[in-house]
């Protein structure tokens, strides 16, 4: 995964990651660091987040990114403080496995609150302090592209991200603006062998 489309030097580049406390979120705010980013971290697990942030020395601001209003007021006051953004990671994401038949109201309306409207409303808010040649990095998964046994708001969500990216990217590449995605595949973390676990004991396809 990568941000910058010319290589060279990154320093004084600031990108938000969203779901930066742990995971691909911590993987990424490491990989960020060593390419010579700025990553400032957002997160709504507020301890564990000051936990990582203090241990990379990384600015980080605690964000419920369900919460549409403060979305804008978080991202405006990190523009301010570092002038302008480079790039945004919006790798929040959460899944609640349940057969489609069965799914509860909340248990939908939760993944899509944070899987799609988190990521709209996070590039929505940043596009106006975003430089020109910046870069926003969408998560979207193979689930996707098949059809996976209780997974129905999860692969929905994941699946608009997917044509949300296109939409976004023609929108916004007269400013220079990249809007990519990176339709990913499982990983070793608490999310992915949950919903794995879970499946499993249900059924096999």
């Amino acid at each position: 995964m990568t941000l910058s489309g010319a290589g060279g030097d990154q320093a004084g580049r600031t990108v938000l990651i969203t779901g930066a406390a742990k995971g691909l979120g911590a993987a990424v705010t490491r990989r960020c660091l060593r390419d010579g980013y700025t990553p400032v971290l957002l997160d709504r697990d507020l301890e564990t987040l000051k936990s990582f942030a203090h241990e990379l020395s990384c600015e980080y601001h605690h964000l419920d990114i369900t919460d549409i209003e403060q979305i804008p007021a978080v991202v405006d006051a990190v523009a301010r403080s570092h002038g302008s953004l480079y790039g945004l990671v919006n790798n929040a994401g959460i899944n609640r496995p349940a057969p489609g038949a069965t799914m509860p109201a909340h248990a939908w309306n939760s993944v899509i609150e944070v899987n799609l409207n988190g990521t709209f409303f996070m590039s929505q808010a940043v596009y106006p302090h975003l430089q020109e040649q910046s870069s926003i990095v969408n998560l979207g998964s193979i689930l996707s592209a098949r059809g996976t046994f209780g997974r129905a708001a999860y692969t929905a969500t994941k699946a608009a991200i997917t044509a949300l990216t296109k939409v976004l990217a023609v929108e916004w590449a007269g400013r220079g603006i990249r809007v990519n995605a990176v339709a990913r595949r499982g990983l070793r973390h608490p999310l992915c062998r949950t919903s794995i676990n879970w499946a499993g004991s249900t059924s096999r396809l």
